[in-house]
């Protein structure tokens, strides 16, 4: 049995659902469910994402944060690392000879700061730390990160998250006995900080094919699907002028947006698409999770795939879980995650994006093709086999001989 101290106060809060909170989510209960300890330190708003998500077998360590969440996000984050360190100093000693294995479920200091501390105070423990998606170079951004020939003035909070990420690196490099990345690709970046690439391993994310299998096949309501965090990252506003160039063919299909973001760019999402004309044919469904989100995806033809900066985006998977063929952007990470399954267009051009779109509405040779390799690769997502995957990693990486100090 292996006891678990899941570092969580950065996990989205309830409404939302973010990578790093996902993979969390679904280890931890399928950990638990398989005879293992599992602890949580988390905020209130920490606790509450847990619970609805059913993680009910785990054992909760409260870090209030309701005053400090009015701050500004760096603030209220460096406010939580004291206050979550302090309150570790303080922690139950557990000296038992008993595997016990500290997972940080992102890379954010509230949660590596205090894992590192939890780690000076309990014997015979070992960290696993996370990064799920590295913070791009401030001077390309989300937005040119992918082309080499393009700079940018980096804003001050930019520039700020990337030094502050990079010694987050340093802590992790240092101290971490194993790393959980997203994509194959992201390894050399730490291999290159000093993290030998045996001790870390790619985990790109899952789905949940139990809970889709039990979902029935839908009425077709949308021709497209998009599931994601509304973020420029996201390429939403990508999204919304091929889906402008898709209705100037097919006047009359529908695209169902699941997801939300900050108000200020859900505005300007709702101005681009009203701009377009757009209204009747872009549903903006917002946050949607679980057998709904289930049952959306399973209505839809097509899932898109718009992010201009990635490295994984488990909702696709989700969507060809669903048996929904995709269209994505080529950026080198999802070449990996998603070698098949999918159709493929130059980075931001959106006329190629919605041929693409339209060729898989239109020939249903491609289009069952394309289905059935998306059905296929789902099943190496599935949740079932990625979590006892990393438990057995863990095991066999981390013996007594290989802890840092």
């Amino acid at each position: 049995m292996v006891v678990f101290y899941i570092l969580a106060n950065a996990i989205s809060p309830p409404g939302q659902m973010g990578g790093n909170t996902k993979i969390f989510l679904e280890f931890s209960k399928r950990w638990a469910k398989s005879g293992n300890t599992v602890s949580v330190i988390t905020s209130e708003k920490g606790h509450r994402t847990c619970q609805n998500y059913n993680l009910n077998t785990a054992k909760y360590y409260i870090v209030s944060s309701s005053k400090s969440e009015r701050l500004s996000p760096p603030i209220h984050n460096v406010i939580q690392t004291i206050k979550s360190s302090i309150n570790l100093r303080h922690f139950p000693k557990n000296c038992s000879s008993e595997l016990k294995v500290i997972y940080s479920a992102s890379n954010l200091w509230s949660d590596v700061i205090p894992a590192l501390v939890l780690k000076k105070r309990l014997t015979n423990s070992k960290w696993v730390g996370t990064c799920y998606l590295p913070i791009p170079n401030p001077f390309k951004g989300f937005e040119f990160a992918y082309e080499s020939k393009y700079r940018l003035f980096p804003r001050f909070n930019d520039l700020a998250n990337y030094i502050v990420e990079k010694i987050s690196t340093s802590f992790l490099v240092r101290y971490a006995d194993l790393l959980f990345v997203t994509n194959d690709l992201d390894k050399a970046y730490f291999a290159d900080e000093g993290m030998p690439l045996a001790c870390i391993k790619a985990i790109y994310g899952g789905v949940d094919l139990k809970a889709i299998l039990t979902v029935p096949d839908q009425e077709h309501k949308y021709d497209g699907c998009f599931v994601g965090r509304l973020h420029p990252m996201k390429g939403i506003l990508y999204l919304v002028e091929i889906w402008s160039y898709v209705c100037k063919i097919r006047s009359d299909s529908k695209l169902a947006l699941i997801g939300n973001g900050a108000k200020d760019f859900e505005q300007i999402v709702r101005g681009e698409i009203k701009k377009r004309g757009l209204e009747k044919n872009i549903d903006l469904l917002g946050f949607v999770d679980g057998m709904e989100k289930y049952k959306i995806l399973k209505s839809s033809k097509v899932f898109l795939h718009t992010s201009i900066y990635d490295n994984s985006g488990m909702t696709a998977a989700e969507g060809m879980a669903c048996g929904l063929p995709a269209v994505r952007f080529d950026i080198p990470t999802l070449r990996v995650a998603y070698p098949k399954g999918m159709l493929v267009v130059p980075l931001k051009d959106c006329k190629k994006f919605a041929e693409a779109v339209l060729k898989l509405l239109q020939d249903d040779i491609v289009y069952n093709q394309l289905k059935k390799q998306a059905l296929d690769l789902a099943k190496i997502w599935d949740w079932d086999r990625k979590a006892p995957d990393a438990l057995d990693y863990i095991l066999q990486e981390i013996g007594p001989e290989n802890a840092k100090t």
